[in-house]
This record gives structure tokens, sequence and C-alpha cells, in this order.
């Protein structure tokens, strides 16, 4: 046997043990609902892209319901359709998390999970949406600044009670060495996505999606903060 080939059925087998391993974590219990925020500090982050698969990863795992809620301002499409959905209509802002529980609490107290796309936040908005949510998902290009400004915030909001999570975005670029070496060394927990151009999403896409969504559920049994969400 070759290196090469040696590597590949290394690659392989780590790869088939995390997908065991994210099956698992997706399917876990949850003693009570959650909301799950998905929110970025610049447009271009794929913020809507992440929220919304994250959402159909869930909701092809969950039995007891995952909703999604367009709270970006503006309808947003979307190439896998989710059980249910909820758009907040526009402006959200100034009112934001009261208008949230307005239009989605005939909604989400029967789904386990509520996923919403808050889109881009200023930091006062972004304190708000983490107070709301149960668990943030903070979005992410890969360049070092933006990697570097995300784990600092994330970092910030995690003190503050509420568990967050980096998602960085392969969208703009390759993620280098010097941004994986960030990722790796970030107080709190990351995952990244790659880039994918193909209609039918290439296995590598299909894991990174699945081990966002396990790293979700496990946030969400995390012990909280007094003082966090409700």
């Amino acid at each position: 046997m070759t290196r090469l080939q040696m590597m590949a059925q290394l690659w392989g087998g780590e790869r088939h043990r995390n997908s065991i391993a994210a099956e698992r974590a997706l399917r876990a219990p949850l003693p009570v609902i959650r909301r799950v925020g998905f929110a970025s500090l610049r447009g271009g982050t794929g913020c809507t892209t992440a929220a919304r698969a994250a959402t159909s990863m869930l909701a092809g795992r969950r039995d007891r319901g995952v909703l999604f809620v367009d709270a970006t301002g503006y309808r947003t499409s979307s190439t896998t359709p989710e059980p249910e959905d909820v758009t907040l209509p526009a402006p959200v802002w100034p009112g934001g998390v009261d208008t949230w529980r307005q239009c989605c609490d005939p909604h989400y107290r029967d789904r386990e999970i509520t996923v919403t796309d808050w889109g881009t936040l200023g930091v006062s908005e972004l304190s708000a949406v983490a107070a709301h949510s149960h668990v943030l998902c903070l979005t992410t290009g890969v360049e070092r600044l933006a990697v570097q400004h995300a784990v600092d915030i994330a970092a910030a909001l995690t003190a503050a009670g509420t568990p967050t999570l980096i998602v960085a975005s392969g969208l703009r670029g390759r993620v280098g060495a010097a941004t994986k070496r960030m990722l790796a060394s970030s107080p709190v927990p990351q995952v990244t996505l790659p880039y994918d151009r193909h209609v039918q999403p290439r296995p590598a896409s299909v894991l990174a999606v699945a081990g966002l969504g396990a790293e979700i559920v496990r946030l969400c049994t995390a012990p909280r903060s007094i003082g966090s969400a409700a």
C-alpha cells in the first residue's frame, strides 16, 4: 500500500467516525425547548446559508420539530425547504426581540428547537439577540482580522452567559493555515463550513453541516448562567 493510499484510508476512517459521532449528537434528547440565533458582524459571511443548512440538518433528525425564523428584515430564498418558517415583518429593528416574541410565540413553543437568522447586527443589537438566545452562532469570514474580531466578541458573549459558537464560512476563500491555528486556539467552540458550489453537496460539506448541528445540540444541553435566556 502506498503512502497516499494509506492516508486516504485513514482519512476515510476518521470521516466515518466523525459522521457517526455527529449523528449521535444530532439526535441527543433535549430537556426543554431551545432558541438558537445566527448572526454576523458584517454581510457576506454566509449567515443565512449556515442558518438554513443547520435547520435542515436538525429537522431531519429531531422528532419534536424545528422552526426557522427569518429575522433579517427581508425574505430570503431557500434551496432546502424547512418544515415550517416564520418571517418577521420589516423593519425588524428597533423592536427586535419584542417583534420576534409577538410573531413567534404561537409557533415556537410547539417546537423543540427554533433557529433564527438575524443577519448582520450591530454590537448593541447582537447583545440583545444573545440575551434572548440559548445558543448564538456567530458567523464570520475566514480572513484573520475578521476571525479575531469574531473570537473576541464570542468570548465576551460567552462570558456574559450565552454559549456562543463561531461559524467560519469559506464563502469568500479557503481557510489558510494561520486562520486554522487561530480557530484551534479559540477559547470558544468553532466550526468551519467549506464553500461548496455543487448542486448536490459534497460529503465534506455534509459532514461539516452535521458537525455544526451536533455542536448546536451539545451547547443546547450546556448549563446556563444566571440571568441568561429563559
